[in-house]
């Protein structure tokens, strides 16, 4: 609905979000002071978040570049008037298709997702239904704007750039997301498939996802198996570029969704001071070391919150998995763990019961929905820019 995304309808407990497809710039050979300027900006991204917002980052990769040739054909067919370039052109695209179809080309999409929730206070009233509903859209589509003018600051002074999604870019991404045999579909046309007039549900879901029978681990959806993995445990530390064991890995068909929500500074101080009462209380009883320890370090992270030095996020990573055969399936599932357990002591969490793994890759649909933050939350506490 005017290139945004309605969760719940426009009302109290909605929440209306936008997606941004992000190009970033290739920093594989970049200088250690570009990495810290970019670890800088993000910094700066995280902490413009509101507690009323959710961020998410969400990137994938596979083999599907249908729509780059279909149009590099288009062109050819079009404007090529010399016989050699024409035979050149189709020569070059009857081979990388080929070579698509055989899935051995690459390519990765990262795209930024924020949703807002929706503030019913200042709504006009007795002007209407429709007039509530264009003030409520208005609003928010101003709060997302100013993410987005933050989203082109941050990747546009690093050399990237941010392609705002509209309707039916939202549409495609959400087919793409529960519909992975999309690439094999290369007559398949998007824009034929979407109605705006009906839910993302009714235009996306074309079957059931059914589990799979131990040892195997996961569900069986849109005629691939899919495997999930979530991280129960961030790593110690952290340092720019960590993340390419896993983007770098040599497989494709596989996603890293990461959910991010800001939380409330003020009652992270009042939790952590009685956790602090609590630890004082047992100690007067038991002066064991690790209390005084655990004591000690309570008082340090209320006094790094009150200065401002770190914000609290809570944060969802999940890795998200699928092949045709049960074969390719434990392949990556193996390599994900392996790649996870180098992370500088970061641990998995392998869902075995089938409906959180196939609800956890579909909270990357549904962010407004709170049972994975409740159940599968962590924190992440991240340095302040100022």
């Amino acid at each position: 609905m005017d290139d945004m995304i309605v969760y719940r309808g426009l009302q109290k407990g909605g929440y209306v979000g936008r997606g941004y497809r992000v190009h970033p710039p290739d920093c594989e050979n970049a200088e250690v002071s570009w990495l810290n300027r970019m670890e800088d900006d993000m910094r700066v991204l995280l902490s413009s978040l509101k507690d009323t917002a959710r961020m998410q980052v969400h990137w994938t990769v596979d083999s599907d570049y249908r729509r780059e040739l279909l149009d590099y054909y288009e062109q050819t067919d079009k404007l090529a008037t010399n016989a050699w370039s024409k035979e050149q052109r189709n020569e070059r695209f009857t081979r990388y298709w080929d070579r698509m179809l055989q899935r051995e080309l690459r390519r990765e999409r990262l795209h930024w997702y924020v949703t807002t929730k929706i503030d019913t206070v200042g709504v006009p009233m007795g002007k209407g239904q429709r007039a509530a509903y264009d003030y409520t859209l208005d609003a928010s589509a101003r709060e997302l704007r100013q993410y987005e003018e933050l989203l082109h600051q941050v990747f546009g002074s690093l050399g990237g750039t941010i392609e705002p999604l509209d309707d039916l870019g939202h549409f495609s991404e959400f087919y793409r997301f529960f519909n992975p045999s999309v690439s094999d579909l290369p007559n398949l046309d998007l824009n034929d498939c979407f109605d705006p007039q009906q839910s993302i549900v009714d235009t996306c879901f074309n079957c059931e996802a059914a589990a799979l029978r131990k040892p195997d681990l996961g569900f069986y959806f849109d005629g691939h198996y899919h495997g999930v993995l979530v991280l129960k445990s961030l790593p110690k530390a952290t340092f720019s570029g960590m993340m390419n064991q896993l983007t770098n890995l040599d497989l494709l068909d596989y996603s890293i969704t990461v959910n991010i929500q800001a939380l409330d500074v003020m009652h992270e101080i009042e939790k952590e001071e009685g956790a602090y009462e609590k630890l004082q209380h047992t100690i007067q009883h038991s002066r064991k070391l690790r209390m005084v320890s655990a004591t000690h370090k309570k008082g340090q992270k209320i006094a790094r919150l009150m200065s401002n030095e770190v914000l609290p996020y809570k944060a969802q990573f999940i890795i998200r998995v699928w092949d045709a055969q049960k074969r390719g399936l434990r392949a990556k599932l193996a390599a994900l763990r392996g790649a996870i357990s180098k992370l500088n002591g970061a641990q998995y969490y392998d869902p075995s019961l089938p409906t959180i793994a196939r609800n956890l890759p579909f909270s990357r649909w549904h962010r407004a929905n709170s049972f994975f933050w409740r159940d599968f939350r962590k924190k992440l506490w991240v340095r302040s820019s100022a």
